[in-house]
């Protein structure tokens, strides 16, 4: 028996695939086969908004362009890496060669995703940070295996975490928000995971600890024993 090839999905499956999506809330039409889907994305809450428009015909690659804003008055006139297109701005999210798509995968599920995480790991919409960030999107929505680096809570203590992550990039010369698909913490750490994620060094997160630590952790740590000592010592009072 042969092994028998997934069926493409046609324009209207992937129309509908698209309206059901959380992340790529927005209208589209297809008319003649060809389908124009066009959205509103945000990657961080503290990016810009950006409209991002979806083009997809059956048998052909998806046509993902930014439409606005103009991502070449962005980058000051200066040339845009990783597209096809500089104006208006079509990306390159993938490698063909490598057959990472295929027209029978999910546009909202991989090509959405992809442009998103192009939008993130760009510098004000101008340009990829380095070749990495790229590694970094095929990674995440091709490969089944995911690299997550979780941090524990614990007020203060957060700098034995961050000491040691700043250690490593110190040795390596690499950041450590290069090496892992997802970072998180508790607490504290979730401290650390925001700062790593917005691209911070681990120097410059340790730096907090040390500078302001006890300021922003001691009063807290001070006031729920003080808390917890009233409760303990009321019954005996009375």
């Amino acid at each position: 028996m042969g092994i028998r090839r997934p069926r493409p999905l046609t324009a209207i499956q992937q129309l509908i695939g698209l309206q059901r999506s959380l992340i790529c809330r927005g209208q589209g039409t297809v008319r003649l086969g060809r389908l124009i889907w066009e959205f509103e994305t945000r990657p961080t809450p503290l990016s810009r908004v950006y409209g991002v428009r979806v083009t997809y015909t059956q048998d052909a690659t998806p046509r993902v362009l930014v439409i606005r804003p103009d991502l070449v008055d962005l980058a000051g006139g200066r040339k845009l890496p990783h597209v096809y297109e500089q104006r208006p701005t079509r990306l390159c999210l993938y490698l063909p060669r490598a057959r990472e798509w295929n027209t029978s995968l999910s546009i909202p599920e991989t090509i959405v995703p992809w442009a998103i995480l192009w939008l993130f790991t760009s510098k004000s919409g101008s340009s990829l940070t380095t070749g990495k960030a790229a590694a970094c999107i095929r990674r995440c929505f091709v490969s089944s295996a995911r690299r997550i680096l979780a941090i524990d809570g614990g007020g203060i203590k957060g700098a034995l975490p961050i000491g040691f992550l700043a250690r490593v990039e110190e040795v390596t010369g690499e950041r450590i928000v290069d090496h892992f698909d997802f970072i998180a913490g508790t607490s504290t750490g979730g401290i650390i995971a925001i700062g790593l994620g917005l691209g911070l060094p681990a120097s410059d997160v340790l730096a907090f600890y040390r500078n302001d630590g006890a300021e922003v952790f001691g009063d807290i740590a001070t006031a729920a024993r003080a808390r917890w000592r009233d409760r303990l010592l009321a019954p005996i009072r009375k």
